[in-house]
């Protein structure tokens, strides 16, 4: 398959040229076959090596890194196309990217750097994100996995779950408790860059979710592991500014991939709209139109904002939770919609709607639920009214 320009070997890396690049590998290899690596909850790989031949699971990377450093807002762009037709393939992409190419690239050590990014960038090595554990989701600054100082680096005992592409992982961000701080649990905590091939590392079974079956969360198990000084990112004990200034850009990326789903359920009401004549003639169905496009296009602004405000280096918490707040909503929102407006065999397992409607779900919940966001959004608020 010709995917038209080839980015990692040609000479240009013009924004557009590749949205454009993006937008034909969706439409002539994801989407022919999203719906049946989806009934089959396995990763879309033909997908996934289309991408990666591209270059887009560089796209945030620096050239120097061998990426193709474009922006959050390109990044945003390209997770929102990806979404639109496989929400599971975008979720790779946007821990991939926003998350842990973004946090090596800005913490690690320069070696570091060059070790590890030039094959993020290609898509050789696979990307994740390791926060979450099963007594410590929102409350994340609670987290028990340990890391004891020992000589030459960190040894690392403990247990974390949904880890979006444990197992097929090649490196990942770990956060773990390196000193207590009663007063302050936050203080406490470290980052680190491992390798899943390294000893001590254990990747359990797929969750089986109600939603994104074609991206797999992993519990993965830390019993010894040993992590070299050189792959400490950022400074011992401050570990929980780099997990949520990397949330901070997932955040982005989820936004994104939630209007992506929020078009794919607009989409699929237009369609059955234009060949259903009696649906025409349906005030009501008019109105879901008109809510679900005016819905996008302010979400969409929101996104816009927050990436373009990361791109510029200025605080972005508030944006970015508004962002995700604004887009979980209304991807959910505009599914309701379609099914209750116009599809009758929305309820049917295996019709498209109905897995749109199942894969929108999570958008509310990970990196942050709705109600985090809304925590976010309003401590920020107060913080200004006293400054």
């Amino acid at each position: 398959m010709t995917t038209g320009i080839d980015v990692m070997e040609g000479k240009s890396c013009d924004s557009e040229q590749v949205l454009e690049q993006v937008r034909q590998i969706c439409r002539e290899v994801i989407e022919p076959e999203v719906e049946q690596v989806c009934a089959e909850g396995r990763y879309h790989e033909s997908g996934i090596r289309a991408l990666a031949q591209a270059g887009i699971f560089g796209v945030t990377i620096a050239s120097q890194y061998g990426g193709l450093g474009l922006g959050s807002v390109e990044s945003s762009r390209i997770i929102e196309e990806v979404s639109r037709v496989c929400p599971s393939t975008a979720t790779m992409l946007s821990v991939h990217t926003s998350l842990t190419s973004y946090l090596i690239e800005q913490w690690a050590r320069e070696d570091i750097r060059h070790k590890y990014l030039p094959r993020l960038a290609t898509g050789e090595w696979i990307g994740a994100y390791s926060l979450t554990e099963p007594r410590s989701g929102s409350d994340a600054a609670g987290l028990g996995c340990r890391a004891e100082r020992v000589e030459g680096g960190w040894r690392i005992e403990g247990t974390k779950n949904f880890v979006t592409s444990g197992d097929v992982a090649d490196v990942l961000i770990l956060f773990a408790r390196t000193s207590e701080s009663p007063s302050k649990p936050s203080r406490g905590i470290s980052a680190f860059l491992v390798e899943t091939g390294w000893e001590g590392f254990t990747a359990g079974k797929a969750e089986t979710k109600m939603g994104l079956s074609a991206s797999h969360c992993i519990e993965t198990a830390y019993d010894g592991l040993l992590v070299p000084e050189e792959n400490l990112l950022g400074e011992i004990d401050r570990g929980f500014g780099v997990a949520m200034a990397g949330l901070d850009g997932g955040r982005i990326g989820i936004a994104s991939q939630a209007l992506g789903i929020a078009r794919s359920a607009l989409d699929s009401m237009l369609d059955a709209v234009r060949s259903e004549p009696r649906l025409l003639a349906s005030q009501e169905v008019e109105w879901a139109l008109a809510e679900s496009a005016t819905a996008i296009e302010a979400s969409r602004l929101l996104v816009r904002q927050a990436a373009e405000m990361r791109d510029q280096g200025v605080g972005h918490s508030r944006a970015s939770s508004m962002a995700k707040f604004h887009s979980s909503r209304t991807a959910n929102e505009v599914v309701r919609m379609a099914m209750s407006e116009v599809f009758e065999s929305a309820g049917l397992v295996g019709t498209r709607i109905e897995r749109i409607f199942r894969d929108a779900r999570i958008v509310e919940l990970y990196e942050g639920t709705s109600e985090i966001q809304k925590m976010v959004i309003a401590r920020n608020l107060l913080r200004e009214e006293t400054e």
